[in-house]
């Protein structure tokens, strides 16, 4: 039987910069680490009716960034029945879920209740009773009349991502003025690492001289990179810590086993912002992902700086 007691996150450094990690054995739980102290102290909260949502906070939020009406808000989740079996995991499908917050996204009330009061980050078990679940008709493998618990954090709301998917050290300034956008393609060369063994597994140059293409908000790529390219700026170049939610997940995908931290080298080469004269259907197609030249008209870095270009 294996009990999780701690966790210590993984220090903010880069590759030959961090520390050997300690060796394998009987230790105790250092003072700075994640304690199973916040799981194992907080009962799931018994609904007070049929009409309320018990919460267990497994891991805290920001505490400060809540879902509002009509925000996309992406999570994973795990659906149990009361007997713990799974009826439903975004996790097995390493893909997280997004909706819009709202009363017309086709959710269940229990949902929306209990996700109004969970802030950016926070990983929790929803109670939901069947009055706001599915109530007296059965859903799939789900029997009617039954109680849910669902296993769910949020990992991004809007442009705002969870703060494990951050920037851990600047290797070159960008403008700090022209960041991508929803709806922008942006022209990148990258370099990827496991976060925990610093084994390249992917570079752009590895694949076309050319730039790699994306557009930002297109689910063309893992939420990790899509996301990580909007905390850099035209030119930046920095070392993006992605977590495994908002990459591959349980899955894996080729040289990336299941649960791996990511680290991206990438450098910010152009930015081409979205047409302002269209709406939706009437907007030119994106283009595909992959490596492309930056068009003439695209905010483009100039680098006058001398460095050289990305490791392969």
């Amino acid at each position: 039987k294996l009990q999780l007691l701690g966790l210590e996150p993984r220090p903010q450094c880069v590759l030959d910069d961090c520390p050997t990690p300690p060796a394998p054995g009987g230790a105790s739980v250092p003072s700075t680490a994640i304690t199973a102290k916040a799981v194992t102290t907080t009962p799931v909260m018994a609904p007070t009716s049929a009409s309320s949502v018990g919460i267990k906070v497994v891991l805290p939020g920001d505490g400060v960034t809540f879902p509002q009406q009509g925000d996309f808000v992406f999570v994973h989740y795990t659906g149990m029945l009361p007997d713990g079996t799974v009826f439903d995991s975004s996790r097995e499908r390493s893909k997280p879920f997004h909706f819009q917050f709202s009363e017309t996204a086709g959710l269940i009330k229990g949902w929306l209740d209990g996700m109004g009061q969970m802030s950016l980050g926070e990983r929790a078990v929803l109670h939901v009773p069947s009055s706001l679940g599915y109530g007296p008709r059965a859903h799939g493998k789900i029997p009617a009349n039954s109680d849910l618990d669902f296993d769910i954090q949020i990992l991004a709301i809007g442009d705002r991502a969870w703060s494990r998917l951050n920037v851990s050290s600047v290797l070159r300034a960008g403008d700090g003025t022209h960041f991508p956008q929803q709806g922008d393609t942006v022209y990148v060369n990258f370099v990827g690492y496991l976060a925990a063994t610093g084994k390249k597994f992917d570079a752009s140059r590895d694949h076309a001289p050319k730039p790699f293409r994306f557009s930002v908000g297109a689910e063309q790529l893992d939420y990790g990179m899509d996301f990580g390219v909007r905390l850099l700026s035209l030119g930046e170049r920095a070392m993006l810590e992605v977590p495994s939610e908002l990459a591959f997940g349980q899955a894996g995908s080729g040289p990336i086993p299941p649960n791996a931290d990511l680290r991206w080298d990438m450098e910010l080469l152009a930015i081409q912002r979205r047409p302002q004269n269209c709406f939706d259907d009437d907007c030119p197609p994106l283009p595909r992902p992959g490596s492309a030249d930056i068009p003439p008209k695209a905010l483009a870095f100039k680098n006058t700086s001398g460095d050289g270009p990305l490791p392969r």
